[in-house]
């Protein structure tokens, strides 16, 4: 196997992307054990949240689709490809057979190790995964339905990965996590939704109906600004309430850079700003679950 293939099966799975997903599973399992995870635990999450689901997604999505996407609809924020899929078929650098192999291989590893553990476990993870395959597969294809495609992903980053790093770290769910995870969904749709807006012309020559393409994208973009900020809201009015703790000062940076993300998105809708503020979302996605810890 030469580099160049080597360097298109890890580009197709897009490392970057399993941050947002780790890092809430992380979290979750910190604030159920206030403290560090086990070993196990922590490992578990790595694969499951790293390379099993996510990384998985990321590729079946670039299979399903690899006849809309081309190089030049591979959009960047920061030197990183941020939407328009990764660019690795189109370059040849992995083939179509190769890709779907990579994917369903991950997801059955995921689920032999998930079997392993237990019952729970093996649910969620099949949750997981059939929520993967079928936000890009035909003939559900939730990315092509609205809001809906919006809904999953937020279940899936926010709500299931919190939630499982909690039932990893202590072997229980429970309404406070529940709440924490729903919070963290509408924060994902917020700051992650974004890309459909720097995908918006692609998609819509495509019939690919995400938000911007439905209503526009000037309508999508205060959508999804409205959502960075709402749930910074709740989270205050939760805190004065004393339903849940959080770190005061990770919340007042997060509200100021949020703040500004936010405007930055209602205020420019073009391509190129859509792209950076996906990869500042990304990031914002990554830092907020650790409120909780």
């Amino acid at each position: 196997m030469g580099w160049v293939k080597v360097k298109g099966l890890v580009g197709i799975l897009r490392p970057w992307f399993w941050l947002p997903a780790l890092c809430p599973a992380i979290a979750g399992a910190m604030a159920a054990k206030e403290g560090l995870p086990t070993t196990k635990t922590l490992l578990l999450i790595g694969f499951i949240f790293g390379p099993g689901i996510p990384g998985a997604a990321e590729a079946l999505n670039d299979f399903f689709d690899r006849k809309y996407d081309t190089l030049k609809d591979v959009k960047k924020g920061f030197g990183l490809p941020s939407s328009g899929g990764s660019g690795m078929i189109q370059r040849g650098w992995v083939s179509p057979k190769e890709v779907l192999l990579l994917s369903l291989s991950l997801f059955l590893l995921t689920t032999i190790i998930a079997l392993a553990v237990n019952l729970v476990l093996l649910i969620i993870v099949i949750t997981g995964i059939f929520m993967a395959v079928t936000y890009s597969a035909p003939p559900i294809r939730w990315k092509s339905r609205g809001i809906w495609g919006c809904v999953i992903q937020g279940i899936t980053y926010g709500f299931i990965t919190f939630n499982t790093g909690w039932y990893l770290s202590c072997g229980r769910f429970g309404l406070y996590p529940w709440v924490i995870g729903l919070l963290l969904g509408i924060l994902v749709i917020g700051y992650g939704s974004t890309a459909d807006i720097a995908d918006c012309k692609n998609d819509r020559k495509n019939r690919i109906k995400t938000i911007p393409v439905i209503f526009g994208e000037r309508v999508a973009s205060r959508f999804y600004a409205a959502l960075m900020i709402l749930p910074y809201g709740i989270i205050f009015l939760l805190c004065k309430a004393e339903v849940v703790s959080i770190n005061e000062l990770l919340f007042l940076v997060l509200l100021l850079v949020t703040g500004y993300a936010a405007w930055q998105t209602a205020a420019d809708y073009s391509t190129e700003n859509a792209s950076k503020i996906h990869i500042v979302g990304v990031a914002l996605e990554c830092v907020a679950p650790f409120l909780f810890v």
